[in-house]
């Protein structure tokens, strides 16, 4: 893993606001993440990320902009390499409510997830013990709370 090359990533988080050193070689991995008390600037509605690194690093971002509880861009430099994964990345989205807009495979604009309240869904637990103890215990049925998720 320290191999792997990750300044884009980098770069692209610096972009949004991140304050990020690395520890050991610049543009690898080992870097340190810190919040600074006051914010240096504001941090940009839009970033740039290389098509032809890695498609994980724009998933990433994909996947985290909602956090930020605005619209948020993020724009591809190049050639997106493994574009069925952030097909799957993008459609995973839409199943929980978030449709990001994109033009081609260059431009992606992410809006801030949309309130929802609370679902109460029903769901089978199976309960089982490791396998060097007693027979399996039956399934149960078991409660549980999941927030933003919208019912279809």
């Amino acid at each position: 893993m320290h191999e792997r090359p990750i300044g884009d990533l980098v770069d692209a988080l610096r972009q949004a606001g991140a304050i990020i050193d690395y520890l050991e070689n610049d543009g690898f991995h080992r870097c340190m993440s810190s919040q600074p008390a006051t914010p240096a600037k504001k941090p940009a509605d839009q970033v740039t990320v290389s098509g032809n690194v890695s498609s994980q690093y724009l998933t990433g971002l994909l996947l985290s902009a909602p956090l930020l509880g605005r619209e948020f861009v993020v724009a591809v430099d190049g050639e997106l390499i493994s574009k069925p994964y952030v097909e799957i990345t993008l459609n995973l989205m839409q199943r929980y409510g978030i449709v990001v807009k994109r033009e081609g495979w260059q431009r992606f604009s992410i809006p801030p997830p949309p309130t929802r309240a609370p679902v109460n869904r029903r769901s089978k637990a199976t309960l089982r013990p490791p396998p060097t103890s007693s027979p399996p215990a039956p399934s149960a049925t078991a409660r549980c709370r999941v927030e933003g998720v919208r019912a279809q």
